[in-house]
């Protein structure tokens, strides 16, 4: 499968609400000064979009992996929102997915203008 798309996705709470912010921080330091690394990315393919979340201990070593993936024609609505943090901005997106209860929220390190473009070409993609 060809890589059309990758960006970092954060993998604590989502969300524009500044507690939201703050507490992501506390428990950001808090992971540190444990050894606690978490690491997530997104990789858009031709007919899917895989997400994987990886945690590492003690810096290092491999804890815990999760890899979903999303079939880009079961997306059937999806937002953006911008939001500025302390240490920049993270533009989060919101995908509706056939087969899930709850909307799927994503934090994606990448620009607003980026991320709009791409999530206009998943929904609706019926052609994959």
């Amino acid at each position: 499968m060809k890589e059309i798309y990758r960006t970092d996705v954060e993998q604590r709470a989502v969300g524009t609400n500044f507690l939201i912010k703050v507490i992501n921080w506390l428990t950001m330091v808090g992971e540190f000064l444990t050894g606690t690394r978490r690491s997530g990315n997104l990789v858009e393919y031709e007919d899917s979009i895989v997400i994987t979340s990886t945690v590492k201990r003690f810096w290092v070593l491999k804890g815990d992996e999760s890899v979903l993936v999303l079939n880009k024609s079961k997306i059937s609505a999806a937002s953006t929102s911008y939001s500025k943090r302390f240490g920049g901005t993270v533009v989060i997106a919101t995908l509706f997915v056939g087969g899930f209860t709850e909307p799927q929220g994503y934090a994606l390190k990448d620009t607003y203008e980026n991320v709009s473009k791409k999530i206009e070409t998943w929904v609706g993609n019926a052609d994959a």
